[in-house]
């Protein structure tokens, strides 16, 4: 499902997916701002979209062995606030079987990679 977004947005992904300002954790809270006041207007199903997405670009900005390590782990350390989020939007079993296979991916990526910390 494509999105709705701004430059703005877009380009906050792109920089916290390549790690371009791995000192600016303040990235986070600007993006998740951004995200959210995207969502506002999206239907439950597309704030649904965009909370797996946010979790996703974290996962694949944590498990980039190329990143800088501080930043994988602040990536790691900030997936809980999408996490939270699609756990209080899930409402069907499909959706519940969804996030679980989710948290499960999360688990497996966030052990094989410790090793590579």
């Amino acid at each position: 499902m494509d999105l709705p977004s701004n430059p703005a947005t877009t380009r906050i992904r792109q920089i916290i997916i390549n790690a371009e300002q791995p000192d600016n954790a303040g990235l986070f809270s600007l993006w998740f701002d951004l995200e959210g006041l995207e969502a506002d207007e999206l239907s439950e199903k597309a704030r649904i979209a965009a909370a797996q997405s946010c979790v996703r670009l974290l996962l694949d900005a944590y498990a980039d062995t190329l990143n800088p390590r501080h930043w994988r782990l602040q990536c790691l350390d900030q997936i809980y606030r999408p996490l939270m989020t699609l756990k209080r939007l899930v409402k069907t079993k499909q959706q519940q079987i969804e996030f679980q296979q989710l948290m499960q991916e999360l688990r497996v990526i966030s052990h094989f990679f410790q090793t590579h910390l």
